[in-house]
């Protein structure tokens, strides 16, 4: 049996269902979608939700062109059991993930990236964190997953990450290579915003004693070339753009561990924003954006 019925929650997974359903409905121009999961990136630490020290003006141009969710709450507060909510639309306990690295995405769980390869579009995946890899069944439904991690060390599989310009030089590389037949699906993970914070030493420099909005600005000039790319190959315009956390982070507060499924532990951490090239909207949703999704796209 395959886990593809919703929770009766009816939640959306912002921004993902929304551009799958209009894409897989509008047959004769279907877009493309590019998912950005920005690794514990927190709302309150970016430009587009009010914090003036932020230099987040690619996520910035996105929330203000595209669709801003002020209201965005995470399944979990760990990058494992979050995406596995998020690519699935189910809760991460439903699968028995409730940790990083542990228990992986079972074979019978329908993702995002199976959908949409059933419905045409070539899939590709580039991850900066071990967590995110095949093991743990992220690489469902996936023509391409990229996961290459220089000097793997089994023991400390946890820390085993990639700079989000290792994860962005693959993934426009796959760009570049791409024909401009059909429709793809690109999900592109950065892992920056995530603790130890060790973001290049030019954007050290800049934010001093603020190793974390150092880190987010890494991650948003990262992102900022990702859009350059598919706007240099005319793709901008016909694909739909998701940038997203993938986890929360609590920055010295409390942090919550259970082994129960968590559904709102860190509610408005989270932000969420999408846009593509050709969308001139300026509008504010109020909806819980937030997995699991609420109907089948299919």
């Amino acid at each position: 049996m395959r886990f593809c019925q919703p929770f009766p929650s009816r939640l959306l997974v912002v921004g993902i269902l929304t551009g799958a359903v209009g894409v897989l409905s509008a047959q004769q121009s279907r877009r493309n979608l590019v998912l950005i999961t920005l690794d514990t990136v927190r709302a309150d630490r970016v430009g587009a939700y009010g914090y003036e020290s932020a230099q987040t003006p690619a996520l910035d141009r996105l929330a203000r062109e595209g669709v801003r969710f002020a209201d965005a709450t995470s399944q979990a507060p760990l990058t494992g059991p979050a995406h596995a909510a998020l690519l699935t639309g189910m809760y991460p306990g439903r699968f028995g993930i409730l940790d990083n690295a542990a228990a992986p995405l079972p074979a019978e769980a329908v993702s995002l990236a199976e959908i949409l390869k059933s419905a045409g579009y070539r899939t590709a995946a580039f991850v900066g964190s071990f967590i995110l890899d095949r093991p743990y069944g992220f690489g469902q439904g996936f023509d391409d997953f990229d996961s290459s991690f220089d000097r793997f060390d089994a023991s400390n599989k946890l820390q085993a990450r990639r700079t989000a310009d290792q994860v962005l030089q693959p993934a426009t590389a796959w760009l570049a290579r791409r024909s401009a037949e059909g429709p793809f699906f690109m999900w592109v993970h950065f892992y920056d915003a995530h603790s130890p914070y060790d973001s290049p030493s030019s954007f050290r420099q800049k934010f001093p004693g603020r190793a974390y909005d150092g880190a987010i600005a890494y991650v948003d000039a990262a992102v900022d070339r990702l859009l350059e790319q598919l706007r240099a190959r005319g793709s901008l315009e016909r694909t739909v753009v998701v940038a997203i956390p993938g986890a929360a982070v609590a920055l010295g507060r409390t942090m919550i561990r259970s082994p129960k499924p968590l559904s709102s532990t860190f509610r408005a951490i989270r932000a969420a924003f999408s846009g593509t090239g050709s969308m001139q909207m300026t509008r504010r949703s109020g909806w819980s954006a937030a997995s699991p999704m609420a109907t089948d796209p299919r």
